[in-house]
């Protein structure tokens, strides 16, 4: 499911989503022991938040309600990639999802970025 990228951001949002769905596909295949419990309730949470995040700040009320937004977004998505990581460490997966922690670190990058040019606008419209 892809949009047309007819909108600034739409194609941010579309990564966003497949993200998540591969973090929940990633989250469905880890064990059922106190530890994988443990991992799956951090991914899940981390791993889906960043693309509700960033719908959020793009309909946001200000500057600065987008810029706490994406800050969060930028936040979870950091997050997540250590929560892969940690489930590739602990052999919690038996694939190779380096690709989806490439991701993570990629879209962690954008929204970094996003956050700061927001942050540089916000200070030139203050002056």
């Amino acid at each position: 499911m892809k949009h047309s990228g007819t909108h600034k951001g739409d194609n941010l949002a579309d990564r966003l989503a497949k993200y998540a769905g591969e973090v929940l596909r990633v989250t469905a295949e880890l064990p059922e022991i106190k530890e994988g419990r443990h991992v799956r309730e951090q991914l899940l949470k981390s791993g889906t938040a960043p693309g509700a995040h960033y719908a959020e700040a793009r309909s946001g009320q200000s500057a600065n309600d987008f810029i706490h937004k994406v800050g969060l977004a930028a936040k979870e998505a950091r997050e997540s990639v250590h929560w892969l990581r940690t489930a590739v460490y602990a052999l919690f997966v038996k694939r190779d999802i380096g690709w989806l922690v490439d991701e993570g670190q990629q879209i962690t990058a954008i929204l970094t970025a996003s956050l700061q040019t927001a942050r540089n606008n916000r200070r030139r419209s203050d002056d």
